[in-house]
């Protein structure tokens, strides 16, 4: 009989552009979720546009153009802010300005900030944690991470206190998570690791060599009323609610999928640079509706250099050469984009490129990045 214990854990997603982790903490400065992809010591990091072409030849006339062009990439940079503590966590982000598709540098808002805390007992005891080979970003590999409790302060939601608690049933013989519960509140002032705060439970499931292939999702009492979302999209607790992971003859993650309701939700499928061994090239189909901005079209592939940064992004529509981004602007099938690095490969200013990869510049964003 296997013997189980269950450890205390609050909210997010793991990654690294050029290795897999053993460490199964979910990583802040490497995340989907969070929009980020950092490297280095970083204190603080914001980002704005600093060039944003006022004319292209597939949207000739649009007086709205420049905020268009600026929403369409902001994938780029994820929240406007962020600051981290020593340790690598997000402890403020300020997710946008008053003109919400005006992305160039205005002075920051606190209205429109959000403040997180951690329990370093909780983060203490999860490091001792370790799971499967967590496979490189941008794979979707959150959900297979271990989670931090958390509490935030979300002004934008007129600053009331998020709690989230995770609780973990581990193997002892072999140490992988056999079991996640996910518990959440708002305002509470007692114990949330009851039923009446338990959002989800996700079970885990692995093949013979110990990677994890499966995880069921099976809704709590706080979370029957509310959809699950997952990778780019959202379901209803269907019965059969789970995300499934496929591996190469490397071993390597090559495919994720998200399952519900009798049919595929969404489907990534990874591949890999044959020297370097970074993933190389992202492709995200849809089969339910589009809940994401960094997804226009139901086909879409992403190409990556070796630092996890995004270098050409295509829709795939085949008939049409052109696509609508809902009725604001006409988009090319390829965008591009180039960088400059700082000492850390940490980008501080991208080119982004929507009439060819030779140009001209649509548009340049720059980031301003303090360190420890």
């Amino acid at each position: 009989m296997k013997t189980l214990f269950i450890i205390f854990v609050f909210s997010s997603y793991i990654i690294n552009a050029q290795v897999d982790k053993k460490l199964s903490i979910v990583d802040y400065k490497h995340s989907e979720v969070y929009g980020t992809n950092f490297y280095g010591p970083i204190k603080t990091i914001r980002w704005y546009y600093t060039y944003v072409a006022d004319s292209l030849k597939m949207n000739k006339n649009r007086k709205d153009l420049q905020d268009n062009i600026m929403y369409y990439n902001r994938d780029l940079g994820g929240d406007l802010f962020y600051e981290f503590d020593r340790e690598g966590r997000i402890k403020k982000t300020i997710s946008r300005y008053s003109k919400f598709y005006d992305l160039r540098k205005y002075p920051l808002e606190e209205k429109y900030a959000s403040y997180y805390s951690y329990n370093e007992k909780d983060v203490k005891s999860k490091s001792l944690l370790s799971n499967s080979k967590i496979p490189p970003y941008p794979t979707a590999s959150y959900y297979q991470l271990v989670k931090l409790d958390r509490r935030a302060v979300l002004n934008d939601y007129e600053g009331n206190i998020h709690t989230d608690l995770y609780r973990y049933v581990i193997d002892k013989s072999t140490k992988r998570i056999l079991e996640e519960k996910h518990y959440s509140s708002i305002n509470a002032e007692k114990n949330i690791t009851i039923k009446e705060y338990l959002e989800t439970s996700i079970r885990f499931e692995y093949n013979n060599d110990g990677e994890l292939v499966r995880q069921i999702i099976k809704p709590g009492e706080a979370g029957k009323n509310i959809p699950f979302f997952a990778l780019g999209t959202e379901s209803d607790f269907c019965p059969d609610l789970n995300i499934s992971y496929d591996y190469d003859l490397k071993r390597r993650l090559n495919k994720v999928v998200f399952f519900g309701c009798g049919e595929e939700l969404q489907r990534e499928i990874y591949e890999y640079d044959s020297v370097k061994n970074y993933v190389s090239k992202l492709n995200v189909e849809f089969f339910t509706s589009l809940r994401n901005i960094n997804y226009v079209t139901k086909k879409m592939s992403f190409f990556y250099d070796e630092y996890g940064n995004l270098l050409q992004k295509d829709l795939i529509k085949p008939d049409s050469e052109y696509v609508f981004f809902g009725a604001r602007m006409l988009l090319p099938k390829s965008t591009y984009y180039k960088y400059e690095f700082d000492k850390y490969n940490n980008w501080n200013k991208c080119y982004i490129y929507m009439e060819g990869k030779d140009g001209p510049v649509t548009a340049i964003i720059e980031r301003e990045i303090e360190y420890y």
